[in-house]
């Protein structure tokens, strides 16, 4: 994650990410009860792309720092399609968070942004390909029908097909700063 993604350790702490001798990251999800489950992320070819340890498990993931940086972009938040994406924007300070099962729209995680106190509008920006652009679409569909103030916003052209948010990080180089101007 340090080469690939361009994550710094204190970041990695933060989301508590540990590689698994068997292909996957593993990283902490707290859940509305308050417990908090394992979830793993395949980095090999071989197997499931996620695995969840056992245990209720919330629909959307680092809602609560997104509500607590978005007060610094003037209610602004980052809707992204992956955890190594929300990683990649919290890094840089911006507010970001993403619903587990990406394709989904779960009608209790749109309540939550949509009744935080401190997000007024979403941007949602998914990944460089059909299934990323559906996505995006579709959930900002649903924002908009419950009233919430919401953009659809597309990774610059010269990004390959199937790019995403952190790829665009890794080609500025992990400069924060200069990241966070090409963002707004």
């Amino acid at each position: 994650l340090t080469t690939q993604r361009l994550l710094r350790p204190e970041t990695i702490n933060k989301f508590h990410i540990t590689d698994n001798k068997d292909g996957y990251y593993r990283y902490l999800v707290k859940c509305p009860d308050g417990s908090v489950v394992n979830r793993f992320k395949r980095y090999k070819d071989e197997g499931p792309k996620y695995l969840w340890e056992r245990g209720k498990r919330g629909p959307i993931y680092n809602l609560s720092e997104a509500e607590e940086l978005s007060k610094k972009y003037e209610g602004v938040a980052w809707q992204v399609e992956g955890e190594p994406d929300t990683w990649t924007l919290s890094q840089a300070g911006v507010p970001a968070m993403f619903f587990f099962g990406c394709g989904d729209c779960p009608d209790d995680g749109i309540e939550l942004v949509c009744n935080s106190k401190h997000i007024t509008h979403v941007n949602v920006l998914y990944d460089k390909d059909e299934p990323g652009v559906k996505g995006a679409n579709k959930l900002a569909e649903k924002y908009k029908s419950k009233g919430l103030s919401v953009s659809v916003v597309s990774l610059p052209e010269n990004l390959p097909v199937g790019s995403d948010i952190s790829n665009l990080y890794v080609e500025m180089g992990g400069d924060d700063e200069a990241f966070r101007e090409r963002l707004l």
